[in-house]
């Protein structure tokens, strides 16, 4: 007897995005999940249009891209929701559906929230489960994982960290250098270093304990980042470079295979600790 596959379903925000589109395309070919919204903003030419127009195989041929908000997500009874949109977005979205008394999985692939919204993302995340990274990739949290060991044996090294993206992208550093960053800072128990975002003019020697932050934008490139550590007698560089978004869907699915075999509980968790990389 043929078992019954059990649907699980899925809720897209920002779904009209580049990364939006792609969590679409591969979400769409996974057979135990079901996307029940497609959510973007209002003001969006293909708001209203089907799903189908842009993903000719959609399994879901009646589903609609969609400016509504919590109270669709709600109605779609979505027990995850995959958000790669705005900060503004994304804050306003969490906030209505922590007022409706949402019970689920919240993903966010977002990036460049401000101090303040980083506090309310923790605070709403005591009402249900929030999955937060600057990056989905499995080989970015690896990287990540490896500079913070790196960083604590090569104390007295120089460190210089270089993203690079696409011409399209709106913040920088990206979220992904912000992560590395902190890997960096991470084995500082005296919490001193300067960021250097960029260097220009007369600037004077580097200080010893400067992290430098440089940004590159061009093009089409997906995603590279690179981690130097220096001194005056070698260099070790680590680094990741990402050809094709499906790396950071990829990582989304473990995201929601991790939330359904773990059952549904409150807190603000990351990647590393999805993957087990935080108990390495």
């Amino acid at each position: 007897m043929e078992q019954k596959i059990i649907t699980q379903k899925i809720a897209i925000i920002g779904a009209l995005g580049r990364m939006g589109i792609n969590n679409l395309k591969i979400i769409n070919r996974q057979k135990e999940l079901k996307i029940v919204a497609a959510l973007d903003s209002i003001s969006h030419e293909k708001i209203g249009e089907k799903v189908s127009s842009i993903i000719s195989d959609f399994k879901e041929d009646n589903l609609v891209f969609s400016g509504k908000g919590a109270n669709f997500i709600l109605e779609s009874q979505a027990e995850v929701c995959i958000d790669f949109s705005t900060p503004q977005a994304t804050c306003q979205l969490l906030t209505s559906l922590q007022e409706k008394n949402y019970q689920g999985c919240y993903i966010i692939g977002t990036t460049g929230f401000n101090k303040e919204e980083q506090k309310l993302i923790q605070k709403i995340s005591e009402s249900f489960f929030i999955i937060l990274s600057g990056n989905f990739n499995v080989g970015v949290n690896v990287l990540s994982s490896l500079v913070e060991k790196t960083s604590t044996i090569l104390k007295d090294y120089d460190i210089e960290l270089i993203e690079h993206h696409h011409n399209q992208k709106v913040d920088a550093p990206s979220g992904t250098a912000k992560m590395l960053l902190d890997s960096c800072i991470s084995g500082d128990a005296n919490n001193n270093k300067k960021i250097v975002n960029g260097r220009d003019g007369i600037i004077g020697k580097r200080e010893k304990n400067e992290i430098g932050m440089s940004v590159v934008r061009g093009g089409g490139i997906i995603g590279k980042h690179e981690v130097h550590f220096i001194s005056k007698n070698d260099q070790l560089s680590l680094t990741h470079n990402a050809f094709h978004r499906d790396a950071f869907t990829s990582g989304v699915l473990s995201c929601i295979k991790y939330y359904f075999q773990n059952g549904c509980k409150n807190g603000l968790f990351n990647m590393k600790q999805i993957l087990g990389l935080d108990k390495l």
